[in-house]
């Protein structure tokens, strides 16, 4: 066609018809993308430019044969770097971002064996993906979404009555102690929160009379 590639990049900056398409394209990817560009500013510059001209061809017919063009000559950092933005995209799919990234599954199990800053990479990555998870969740819960909400209190406020486990404790001769939980009985969800539910009742009933008895029991003054 005889178009160079710094000038199909320059093509969305120009036409606003192309940067509607790319949007439509990003939206239709879903998740992925959003946590891509979560951690995209991580790239070097030099990964970015890449990166930007690899993702104008992804969904080209010709891509592929493009995408190892724009990666021929680049260093294993910028490889590297391309195949981590890879699998974010591709919703951590091993196979995808070797494809997407051209790298090969000897390569990618070298860099993992013997590249030290490539694991340490990935481990960044990971620790990124834990915080995009924790914020969109306490985001739903901003929501009040009632799964995320449910989650939330079963785990973080466990402590304050809304675990789904419940442990009866036994001491027998009072030299022993142990827990069971009803998750072990494998019983239906239904049964699991209405035996939550009737027992959280009755500690709250038990914890009412133990207050009033000891009202009751406090010693009188006397006039």
């Amino acid at each position: 066609m005889g178009v160079t590639v710094p000038n199909l990049i320059q093509f969305p900056k120009r036409h606003p018809e192309f940067r509607l398409a790319k949007k439509i394209a990003d939206e239709k990817r879903g998740s992925a993308a959003s946590f891509s560009n979560y951690v995209l500013q991580s790239l070097s510059p030099e990964a970015k430019d890449t990166w930007d001209q690899i993702d104008f061809w992804r969904e080209g017919l010709s891509g592929q044969e493009q995408i190892r063009e724009i990666l021929s000559g680049k260093c294993k950092r910028v490889r590297q770097e391309i195949f981590v933005h890879a699998l974010l995209n591709t919703s951590f799919n091993l196979s995808e971002a070797c494809r997407l990234s051209c790298t090969p599954h000897t390569t990618l199990r070298t860099w993992q064996e013997r590249d030290l800053e490539f694991r340490q990479m990935m481990e960044e990555i990971e620790w990124h993906k834990k915080n995009f998870f924790e914020g969109s969740l306490i985001a739903l819960v901003e929501q009040q979404h009632p799964g995320a909400t449910i989650h939330v209190n079963e785990t973080i406020n466990a402590d304050r009555g809304y675990s789904k486990r419940l442990n009866i404790h036994h001491t027998g001769d009072g030299s022993a102690g142990g827990g069971i939980s009803l998750e072990m009985l494998n019983l239906p969800e239904e049964m699991l929160l209405f035996i939550h539910n009737r027992m959280k009742e009755l500690q709250e009933q038990a914890d009412a009379m133990e207050a009033e008895a000891q009202v009751v029991e406090a010693p009188q003054l006397k006039g």
